[in-house]
């Protein structure tokens, strides 16, 4: 081979090998800024427990925080709705529960409490660490026709983590009227001062889920 021909020869490899360079450059900074555009951040979900006191059947009350922000919702019924344990008096005196009267006008409240291991339930803080609201807050439960039936509230830490569902009313009569299936929680939603929660559970306080998401 002349020194021409092999002068022709470096120059086609060493072509070759810069074509491959500029390849993997270009492939590295398509990685890099797929990379940098995406970011992740942690969802954390809540389900209230099976066997929770009033929530009939698979009914649940679920919260969702993503940041410092709470959503509420409830699920679990027919139709995305839920339907609550009907209060009867046998089942309004076995079942957490409380009369009040506020100006003269008197309310129920059904206390969602979580079941223990002997048939009976927990006494309130069922909202879990890491989802507690600064203050505590209501939401709007409706009928199927989007009318307003009662509210529940989401108890601060001071009000021991509660849940509690609200209607007008009390005593047999005013209990027999209380709608109990096709309700709906209306938008409800806080900010949370509680830390993050570390460690999924399943048991009888109820189902945490960590979930990690795209921005």
């Amino acid at each position: 081979m002349t020194l021409i021909q092999r002068i022709i020869e470096l120059a086609k490899a060493i072509g070759n090998d810069i074509k491959t360079l500029k390849s993997r450059v270009l492939t590295l900074e398509t990685k890099q800024n797929g990379t940098q555009g995406q970011t992740t951040e942690k969802k954390y979900v809540y389900r209230t427990p099976k066997g929770a006191s009033w929530l009939n059947g698979n009914s649940y009350i679920q919260l969702t925080r993503i940041g410092n922000l709470v959503v509420a919702g409830a699920d679990g019924d027919s139709y995305a709705t839920i339907s609550i344990t009907p209060p009867t008096d046998s089942n309004f005196n076995k079942l957490p529960k409380r009369e009040s009267t506020v100006d003269g006008k008197g309310g129920t409240w059904l206390q969602i409490q979580k079941p223990n291991n002997s048939g009976g339930f927990q006494s309130n803080f069922i909202i879990p660490e890491g989802f507690a609201p600064v203050k505590s807050t209501y939401g709007m439960i409706v009928n199927d026709n989007g009318i307003p039936v009662a509210t529940v509230m989401f108890g601060d830490k001071a009000n021991q983590r509660l849940i509690r569902i609200h209607f007008d009313g009390m005593g047999s009569e005013a209990r027999g009227k209380f709608p109990t299936r096709l309700l709906r929680l209306g938008t409800c939603s806080w900010i949370t001062e509680d830390d993050q929660p570390t460690k999924e559970f399943n048991n009888n306080d109820g189902i945490l889920q960590i979930q990690t998401v795209n921005k």
